[in-house]
């Protein structure tokens, strides 16, 4: 037999409060955890808005400094008085340089999706 003073039958009404006690704190940490997701979604959809404008002002930045550089390169070219002729040389010659690289890497580019396609079959 229990002692007297402890209580022996909790009644209906009793459990039902616990219950709901409990329901209450479980929705509210279910809404914290709601809000917490939120919360990182528009940080993770700012965080990949910003990406993409650094990306697009990266670009920009390169773009403008190979400007920058060939006024640079003019302007020098300019002061040393060189040749217009001079000039057009050098970038035939640089042209021409590159096209021949373009080219290496286009038919290494070639063999190699050649190589995965008889990989993949």
């Amino acid at each position: 037999n229990a002692p007297k003073h402890e209580r022996q039958i909790a009644d209906r009404n009793y459990y039902v409060t616990e219950l709901k006690k409990k329901i209450r704190e479980i929705y509210n940490e279910i809404q914290k955890f709601q809000n917490e997701i939120d919360e990182i979604n528009r940080d993770n959809s700012t965080y990949v808005t910003l990406e993409r404008k650094s990306e697009t002002l990266n670009k920009e930045v390169r773009q403008l400094e190979g400007e920058l550089a060939d006024y640079n390169l003019a302007l020098d070219k300019q002061r040393t008085d060189t040749r217009p002729e001079d000039i057009l040389a050098m970038f035939e010659h640089i042209k021409a340089y590159n096209d021949k690289q373009r080219h290496q890497i286009d038919d290494l580019f070639m063999e190699r999706k050649s190589y995965e396609d008889q990989i993949n079959q």
